[in-house]
């Protein structure tokens, strides 16, 4: 089973009192608002919420990282047999030592947030010109954040805002170098040892919330653990994540597309519509509304479609350099 998650946050609504277990360190944060008062713990890789004054006998929030939990790294997907029940062992187990009273199987918890991630190998050196062409796949609609030498490239405007679908791409190893040098030194080692060679790795993540997993799977009452676990929706979701933005085509150099771009489009018109979009995505501080205004969606759809159908994106590289597409997940 391989599986691309990395952090998940499940909940689940008590049915019988909960009794804390206060051999561990539980401790207890007040709000103004009642119902969001809550016991809090970090426990061997688990970060628990209890509420205890949410619905009857209150509520128990867990968020955790697969790949961390299970391996103790969350560089590259988990690749193993019977992974499922695995986690949900090692979840529950740790779950009986700091609660006192059993709680119902994790498999069956309602899932909060998903964190979908895939790795894109890309050549040493390159990196400036995948993020220079990602950082306009948002056009306007995005806040590139910055963590010491780190760049994050966010699909929403406002960090606090709780968007349905986030997508979130950064460079794999520049993160791991800015971390704490005890963190520097296990994750590195690691990622030694399962690479012959040294490449850079741009990360692709995609998280999704509750409202947007109950729309997958049908506007569902509730989505399990044990749902979003599936290898079949995990792949199906990356891909139409990836190829929504586009990303399975080639990012080509501007050079590159003024040569293919009369080869594209023969009538002279739409050759120079053609042009003048793709110089506006492609500017700086341009706005999706921007756009909009200067061409109609057909007019958008048929450039779109017809540079998709030569396994081109209509985002253009610096440099000189064509980038390489994200392969979709087989």
């Amino acid at each position: 089973m391989r599986c691309h998650i990395d952090t998940v946050r499940i909940y689940h609504q008590l049915s019988t009192p909960l009794v804390l277990n206060h051999s561990v360190p539980w401790k207890y944060f007040r709000k103004a608002n009642v119902r969001d008062s809550h016991f809090f713990i970090r426990y061997k890789g688990l970060t628990c919420h209890f509420y205890a004054y949410r619905h009857t006998y209150g509520e128990l929030w867990v968020t955790l990282s697969v790949p961390r939990l299970v391996r103790g790294s969350n560089l590259f997907p988990l690749d193993m047999e019977n992974l499922d029940a695995v986690l949900y062992e090692q979840v529950n187990s740790i779950l009986s030592e700091i609660v006192s009273v059993p709680v119902c199987d994790v498999a069956t918890w309602e899932v909060s947030r998903v964190d979908l991630f895939l790795l894109h190998r890309i050549d040493p050196g390159q990196r400036q010109w995948y993020l220079g062409a990602y950082s306009r796949l948002f056009l306007g609609a995005y806040i590139p954040c910055q963590y010491k030498n780190t760049f994050y490239l966010n699909s929403v405007l406002k960090r606090h805002k709780a968007a349905g679908t986030v997508v979130r791409i950064y460079p794999k190893l520049q993160e791991i170098q800015d971390r704490d040098l005890k963190d520097l030194d296990k994750e590195f080692e690691r990622y030694l040892e399962l690479c012959d060679s040294l490449h850079d790795f741009l990360r692709l993540e995609f998280q999704f919330r509750r409202r947007v997993l109950r729309h997958f799977f049908n506007h569902a009452p509730s989505v399990t653990l044990a749902d979003v676990m599936k290898e079949d929706f995990q792949r199906e979701r990356i891909n139409r994540m990836i190829e929504r933005l586009g990303l399975h085509h080639q990012i080509i150099s501007r050079e590159h597309m003024r040569e293919q771009l009369p080869l594209i489009f023969s009538k002279r018109p739409t050759l120079q519509r053609a042009k003048q979009y793709i110089r506006l995505v492609n500017g700086r501080g341009v706005y999706p509304a921007t756009i909009k205004s200067q061409f109609t969606a057909g007019q958008i759809a048929y450039i779109r479609k017809r540079l998709y159908e030569h396994d081109l994106h209509c985002i253009v590289a610096e440099g000189g350099h064509d980038l390489a597409p994200v392969p979709l997940l087989r």
